[in-house]
């Protein structure tokens, strides 16, 4: 296979970029092509590093190093230091066949699949390869604005469309298992507790609506925000609080809201 040059490389938890026509550090990168040949998309980082010696010595000035964080470390050094470890060539790969239209939203389950909503109602369901496994469209037409997996039910899925919420089964988009009504305006962002026994919506009016998915109604209105509530997320292991925040610039911790 063949790398960019501004390819993104990792080791373990060491992150570095090789840009091409720029100095970076002791650098001189004017002759640096635009790709260059990696011999396999996993292998040893000393390997890539014997490999990148040699590149330099033919492209580079005299005692070149790369960029680590923003602080120059030489290849020898990069060598000895993280030598066995695996690296991998981060590749963009793009997935075609499902939207028709903008996508607003994305989320994953724990299993890997992969849900995105669109302009106009539009969803889709992806597998792990990027293979779109269902495809609908909302009823109302409403753009999907958020999209959420439930941790206990991978296949049950969250959509927020318009001031409506539909439950999903991603398996079969054919239609919503249930719907619920509950925010006045275009919802933002949904959010369920850790028990999933409690769902939040945000919505344009910077209301909160707390709905009760097993009572399958609404137990708390909480309205904190004077403007757009954009975004709402359960606390983790703090089941009754919430933290938000919206377009009136502030971010707001609800301790003990739901109690």
């Amino acid at each position: 296979m063949r790398l960019l040059a501004s390819g993104v490389l990792i080791c373990s938890q060491v992150y570095f970029s090789v840009f091409p026509r720029m100095a970076l550090n002791r650098l001189s990168l004017a002759s640096l092509p635009t790709e260059f040949p990696v011999s396999f998309a996993f292998c040893s980082l000393s390997n890539f590093v014997h490999d990148t010696s040699f590149f330099a010595s033919q492209f580079l000035a005299p005692s070149p190093s790369v960029g680590l964080d923003q602080f120059p470390l030489p290849l020898e050094q990069l060598r000895t230091s993280c030598r066995g470890q695996n690296f991998a060539a981060i590749m963009a790969v793009k997935w075609t066949g499902g939207h028709s239209s903008s996508i607003l939203c994305l989320n994953a389950s724990k299993d890997g699949l992969v849900a995105s909503g669109g302009e106009g109602g539009d969803l889709v369901a992806w597998g792990e390869d990027g293979t779109p496994l269902g495809h609908m469209q909302l009823e109302g037409a409403d753009d999907v604005t958020s999209v959420l997996f439930s941790a206990s039910c991978p296949t049950k899925l969250y959509a927020a469309h318009g001031e409506t919420i539909s439950v999903l089964d991603v398996r079969s988009l054919k239609e919503s298992l249930d719907q619920f009504h509950v925010n006045e305006e275009e919802i933002n962002c949904l959010s369920l507790n850790e028990t999933e026994s409690l769902l939040a919506s945000a919505d344009d009016t910077g209301a909160i609506k707390i709905l009760d998915l097993e009572k399958k109604k609404v137990t708390r209105s909480l309205k904190r925000h004077s403007n757009i509530c954009s975004s709402v997320a359960f606390r983790p292991h703090r089941p009754q609080s919430l933290v938000s925040c919206g377009l009136d610039m502030q971010v707001m911790f609800l301790q003990r809201a739901l109690g």
